[in-house]
């Protein structure tokens, strides 16, 4: 059984995911004006070519084509919200994800229709030899070349989109101001169209190649099923002779970019619903219009559904350092009856266990990484001058030509005779399995040279590290809100709530804190830097600095350790860089 405040979060984010759809399928009538805009261009009769163009999106017959592609976009944004109310799962290669995960299987079936629906709609729109699947030839009927072609490249550009961005499609990245919606969405629209224009020139070229390349096999497959010829030479038999129809590259290249622009829209459309602020009440009043609202701490708790763990984060960040002076009162404040601070405490418990859980994945995270010998800066490596070396080469022939005339040879040119006394060697069982196990492993080396193979089974050492940073966003808005609390609590907190909890507190931040040190040293070892990792140990240490210099006078009264002590004097004396 669903529990009611699980039912809340789930209703929370299901108005936002239509409101989402909505938007998706109504920017498919502005994405068809844009084409037609686009085909139909005319300097010559520039009023005809607006004209006409509003007319084709206005009339019956557009409305009902473009019927198809708004159920497929419709379909496809429940897939996109399913896919996003789900908590991010690491895999350790391409093929682990798409073996385990049959849901990612649907999930690119819907990118490869919608953009076949949506090349099928616009070649409607296209002049005489690309919107139909027959054309004459030699007073028979045979299969249009052209217009397969176009609707095989709307599939594979769908496809294209969800390898490119399967990776980052999971993430939901929260801006870093607060803008209104209608921004958000048209800013940078330009941009959009720039990079959909940019990644169709390699998506198309991949697809002609392996178009030309099956031609042969799809021609005779759609000729037996529909009883069409193939008007003997196809357009496609020779590469060169395709290469040369610009207008038919042109067409492809402009459908391909509208796919591309239209499932960057989508995503931007859902970013943008979803992570619209929201204010959680910190305090259910029974009988209000709030009774049925989920606090809180109770948003913090719901981890079945991440994106409202995420909006409660940031709620809570917004009131740690916002002017709101009223909510901060109501999370110090003691309830009636009973006198407990249960606001706080279900805070900051959730808080807590949010940072520990993140601190434990990478920690295990860190188990296979192991960290590159690294030279100081006293002891670094002197590269030595021309003439020190054609010295030392010198000194080498001369010792070399003085132990030949000597007679002293090395050992490894004339070994010694072999010992009689000497027992020979007897490989055991579990020598034939360390050998084994070498060639297995030298063997898969080999086989991850292969570009096929290195692309569904590879794994970089740091990919887990970098992956739960990525998603370390709540981390970052959770540390800097307790830390903002636990200072100001000096003036608002009048019953001292906050001071029974600051121990755990600060032992979780060092704990947080000692996690980013490893990562760092590795990452100076790999030579690598990742923006996440800088935000997410910015914070820390700032957390833990507001700490220090409001609590440093009674830190020798906490059941602090001697190593948390030292750790906090760093950052007493400012010397935590």
């Amino acid at each position: 059984m669903i529990a009611a405040q699980e039912v809340e979060c789930r209703k929370i984010c299901a108005e936002r995911f239509f409101l989402a759809i909505a938007c998706s399928t109504g920017s498919q009538f502005i994405m068809l004006g844009i084409f037609l805009l686009f085909v139909n261009f005319s300097i010559v009769h520039p009023v005809a070519w607006i004209t006409g163009s509003i007319g084709k999106i206005f009339s019956f017959y557009t409305w009902l084509c473009i019927i198809p592609l708004i159920g497929s976009v419709g379909i496809y944004g429940m897939l996109m919200a399913r896919h996003l109310a789900t908590e991010p799962r690491y895999f350790h290669n391409r093929f682990s994800m798409y073996r385990s995960n049959g849901r990612m299987v649907a999930y690119l079936g819907a990118h490869g229709i919608v953009g076949f629906l949506t090349a099928w709609l616009y070649t409607k729109f296209l002049p005489d030899g690309y919107n139909s699947i027959v054309r004459g030839c030699n007073g028979d009927w045979c299969y249009n070349d052209k217009y397969i072609f176009m609707l095989l490249s709307g599939f594979y550009t769908g496809c294209y989109y969800f390898v490119k961005e399967i990776k980052s499609s999971n993430a939901v990245l929260f801006p870093i101001a607060q803008q209104g919606k209608y921004y958000q969405i048209t800013s940078n629209l330009s941009g959009i169209f720039c990079k959909s224009l940019t990644m169709t020139i390699f998506s198309t070229a991949s697809f002609i190649f392996s178009y030309w390349m099956g031609s042969l096999v799809l021609r005779w497959t759609i000729g037996g099923v529909f009883s069409l010829n193939h008007g003997g030479e196809s357009l496609f038999g020779n590469l060169f002779t395709f290469l040369l129809d610009w207008e038919l590259l042109i067409f492809v290249w402009i459908v391909s970019s509208q796919i591309l622009s239209n499932m960057f829209l989508i995503t931007r459309f859902f970013h943008v619903f979803l992570t619209e602020y929201r204010a959680f009440p910190i305090v259910r009043i029974i009988g209000s219009s709030n009774e049925q609202e989920i606090t809180l701490a109770e948003a913090l708790a719901c981890h079945k559904v991440p994106v409202i763990q995420d909006l409660a984060c940031q709620d809570l960040f917004v009131v740690a350092n916002g002017g709101d002076v009223a909510r901060r009162r109501d999370i110090f404040t003691l309830s009636i009856p009973g006198g407990h601070p249960n606001n706080w405490k279900a805070i900051v418990s959730q808080s807590l266990r949010l940072i520990t859980e993140f601190t434990q994945k990478l920690t295990k995270s860190l188990e296979g990484c192991q960290r590159a010998p690294i030279l100081p800066a006293r002891v670094a490596f002197v590269r030595p001058t021309a003439t020190e070396m054609a010295d030392k080469i010198l000194w080498t022939q001369y010792t070399e030509g003085l132990r030949i005339r000597r007679g002293n040879y090395p050992q490894d040119i004339f070994p010694p005779p072999p010992d009689s006394t000497t027992p020979a060697k007897f490989y055991t069982l579990q020598d034939f399995r360390k050998m084994l196990s070498d060639y297995i492993a030298s063997g898969k080396r080999y086989l991850m040279t292969y570009p096929g193979i290195h692309f569904l089974f590879s794994e970089t050492p740091f990919e887990e590290v970098f992956f739960h940073l990525k998603h370390s966003q709540r981390i970052i808005w959770i540390i800097q809100a307790i830390a903002a609390l636990t200072e100001k609590s000096i003036e608002e907190d009048k019953f001292g709530v906050v001071q029974t909890d600051l121990t755990d507190i600060i032992r979780t931040f060092l704990q947080l804190k000692g996690v980013l040190d490893k990562i760092g040293n590795l990452m100076l070892g790999e030579r690598r830097i990742d923006r996440n990792f800088l935000a997410l140990k910015s914070a820390s240490r700032r957390s833990l600095y507001r700490i220090s210099n409001t609590f440093s006078p009674y830190f020798g009264d906490l059941l602090l350790s001697d190593s948390d002590l030292r750790q906090l004097s760093l950052f007493v004396t400012y010397k935590e860089a």
